[in-house]
C-alpha cells in the first residue's frame, strides 16, 4: 500500500550521488542508472515490466526575505489535496507523497510522486521530484507494493548537499 508505515525489506542498496551531490539516496544495487545531459535521472530494474523512478530537480532564487525556513515549512504553509501526505525529514526539508493515474498511449499507469522541498540560505530553494511510474493493474501485485513502501523509505532519507546554498 502506498501511504503504508510498514518498513519494507531492502535489497542490496547503492548510493546515488545526483549531479555530483546535489541530492543523495540510494535505489537497490541491480538498477540502471540514465541521465539527461541537462535534465534528470531515471532508474530501473532491467526487466520486463519493472517501474521507473525519474527525479528531476528545479532550483529556484527566493526574493529578499521570503526564502521560506525550511523545506518543510514551505509545504505546510499551503493545503494538501486529496490523497496527498506530508513528512519532515530529519533536516527539516518537507516531503509531499501523492499518486494518481493517467492514461499513457491508451494504457493506464499510476504516478507515485515524492516531492522534497529544500531551502539552502540565503536565498536557493530547491524541489526535487521522484516519479515512480507503474502501470495501474500492478498497483495490487505484492512485488510492486514493497517497491513502493521501499523507495518510500529511500527517498524520505534523501539528503541535498550541505553547501547548495553558497554557490
Amino acid at each position: 500500500m502506498f501511504f503504508s508505515s510498514a518498513k519494507a525489506e531492502l535489497p542490496e542498496m547503492k548510493s546515488i550521488s545526483y549531479r555530483g551531490g546535489m541530492i543523495t539516496f540510494a535505489i537497490p544495487k541491480h538498477w540502471k542508472e540514465e541521465y539527461e545531459p541537462e535534465g534528470g535521472g531515471t532508474f530501473y530494474e532491467d526487466a520486463a515490466d519493472s517501474g521507473t523512478l525519474r527525479l528531476n530537480v528545479l532550483t529556484f532564487k527566493a526574493p529578499e526575505g521570503k526564502l521560506p525556513p525550511d523545506g518543510y515549512a514551505y509545504f505546510s504553509s499551503q493545503p494538501l489535496g486529496k490523497g496527498e501526505r506530508l513528512l519532515k525529514s530529519k533536516n527539516n526539508d518537507g516531503i509531499k507523497i501523492s499518486k494518481r493515474t493517467a492514461l499513457e498511449e491508451g494504457t493506464s499507469i499510476n504516478l507515485y510522486t515524492w516531492q522534497i522541498a529544500h531551502t539552502a540560505p540565503p536565498e536557493k530553494f530547491y524541489m526535487a521530484s521522484f516519479t515512480w511510474t507503474i502501470l495501474t493493474k500492478q498497483s495490487d501485485i505484492p512485488k510492486y507494493q514493497k517497491e513502493i513502501e521501499m523507495l518510500t523509505e529511500e527517498i524520505s532519507k534523501s539528503v541535498f548537499h550541505p553547501d547548495l546554498g553558497k554557490f
